[in-house]
């Protein structure tokens, strides 16, 4: 029996090491990953159903010979490329970036931190993880000074400290950290901390989308298109800080673009590129998304019509009307039984989500 567990686990790391090694001489991204744009955790929990490593289980000798002239940094973006591997492949991400870290490298130490404090993919161990975010911390590095202002903030693990918490995120924006800006903001539009002041919320949300936080773009871009709001009206620079916040990933952003372009309003009407921000926000399981993205389907407005793909998505939302109403009339178009009902709506559809509920300074 000793035999037999010996023989699968020699078996076990030899296909492992395989695999490694065939990640290993897969080009990898020449550019050196910046702290603000690499994709740390946490991470979608599907990404790990139900793995769960002990940080002292992660054995890399065994696979130091093959990386013997990768760098940390390729590691770290090899880490994040196995995630695409099956899920009994993914431990490799977690032996890669056990490698960068014991090579120093900053960012795969964060990474491992933020999953050992969410137990995704690895076994919850919040001392462990307070240990790496506090050596990080010292280190003065700017992710980690986000995560710790974050902590104190909301009271996780520490005491609360709004003061604290704002000197953090102040830290963290000034190494750099572009997230930090809209929480800088935030916290001086509510008072959090220090004195209410909109004059330093709206300079930090300008500092935010100069350096493209998306959050900032998106406030100033909903700010901008609503009266009554800190900033004056002025749908030009709208529809711009909206524009550039969808670039750089803001679902509600892209979801609101969308609904502009599907409807004419302040932009030409287009319904392919109204899909095409519609799919980028519902890839962000954003749900007023996909159900315009399921709508355009359903009519065949600039995207192919796509009556099973339509059904397929409104079916995760049939408890809203709009949703239920278009579900209905492409079950009912589907078996040729469309009644005057189902004809009756105009095929331009109407937004689910208006854009000026997209966001407001309020606590995150």
């Amino acid at each position: 029996m000793g035999a037999s567990f010996m023989l699968r686990l020699v078996r076990f790391r030899s296909s492992f090491a395989l695999r490694f090694r065939a990640c290993l001489s897969t080009k990898t991204e020449a550019v050196q990953p910046s702290k603000e744009h690499i994709p740390v955790g946490p991470f979608d929990p599907s990404v790990w159903e139900d793995l769960k490593v002990p940080y002292q289980a992660l054995e890399t000798s065994p696979f130091e010979p093959l990386a013997r002239n990768v760098s940390s940094e390729q590691l770290l973006l090899l880490g994040h490329k196995m995630l695409s591997l099956p899920l009994s492949s993914r431990r490799m991400a977690l032996v890669a970036w056990k490698m960068a870290e014991d090579r120093g490298n900053d960012h795969a130490k964060y990474v491992l931190s933020g999953l050992l404090r969410s137990g995704l993919g690895m076994e919850k161990d919040s001392v462990k993880a307070d240990e790496m975010l506090h050596e990080l911390v010292d280190k003065k590095f700017s992710p980690a000074l986000d995560t710790l202002a974050h902590m104190y903030r909301k009271g996780v693990g520490v005491s609360r400290n709004y003061s604290r918490a704002l000197s953090l995120f102040k830290e963290a924006a000034e190494r750099g950290f572009i997230n930090s800006h809209f929480m800088i903001a935030h916290m001086y539009f509510n008072g959090e901390g220090t004195q209410k002041s909109i004059k330093e919320g709206l300079a930090w949300l300008r500092k935010g989308a100069e350096v493209n936080d998306k959050r900032c773009l998106l406030t100033l871009g909903c700010w901008h298109a609503e009266k009554n709001r800190p900033v004056g009206y002025d749908m030009a620079k709208a529809v711009d800080y909206m524009t550039r916040s969808a670039a750089v990933g803001s679902h509600i952003a892209q979801f609101n673009m969308g609904v502009w372009h599907m409807l004419g309003q302040h932009v030409p009407q287009d319904y392919a590129l109204a899909g095409g921000y519609f799919a980028r926000s519902a890839v962000q399981h954003f749900p007023q998304a996909e159900v315009n993205l399921a709508i355009l389907h359903r009519l065949g407005l600039g995207v192919p019509k796509d009556l099973d793909l339509a059904i397929a998505l409104l079916q995760k939302h049939k408890l809203v009307t709009i949703a239920n109403f278009h579900l209905n009339a492409a079950q009912n178009e589907k078996s040729g039984t469309m009644s005057q009902t189902d004809l009756s709506k105009p095929l331009s559809p109407e937004p689910f989500f208006s854009q000026t509920e997209a966001i407001h300074i309020k606590s995150v």
